[in-house]
C-alpha cells in the first residue's frame, strides 16, 4: 500500500520474503534531540530488507531513531507475530504472539 504523497513503504504491506507489517507512530516524552532517522525510513528499510521476524526486529530500532514506533511483524511462512515497540535509543519491548484466538490491544502510546 502506499498513501499519496508519502513515501512508498510507509504503509502497512507485505514483501516477497513472506514478512508483513504494520505500525503507529508513537511519542515519547523525551524526545531525540536534534533529529535522527525518520519512522517512514526504518519502516521502508523493514519491508525492503528483512527476511524474517528476527531481522524485522534489528532493523526496527536503529540507535539514533528520532520518534517511536509501534510495528506488528508477521511470517507468513511460520504463523509467527510480533509487536514491538521502539524508542529513540533502542527496542522498549517486544511481544510474541503464541495463542491463536487471543486477544491483545495497543493504546497507541507508551503505558
Amino acid at each position: 500500500f502506499a498513501y499519496p504523497g508519502v513515501l512508498p513503504g510507509w504503509a502497512p504491506g507485505w514483501n516477497g520474503h513472506g514478512v508483513a507489517m504494520s505500525w503507529n507512530v508513537l511519542y515519547p516524552k523525551n524526545m531525540r534531540q536534534g533529529g535522527g532517522v525518520a519512522v517512514a525510513f526504518v519502516c521502508r528499510d523493514v519491508l525492503g530488507s528483512a527476511r524474517n521476524i528476527e531481522e524485522a526486529l534489528k532493523l526496527a530500532a536503529p540507535p539514533d531513531l528520532a520518534l517511536g514506533q509501534n510495528l506488528n511483524v508477521g511470517e507468513l511462512g511460520s504463523k509467527r507475530i510480533v509487536t514491538v515497540e521502539t524508542a529513540p535509543g533502542g527496542v522498549s519491548s517486544v511481544l510474541e504472539l503464541k495463542r491463536a484466538g487471543a486477544s491483545v490491544f495497543h493504546a497507541n502510546e507508551y503505558l
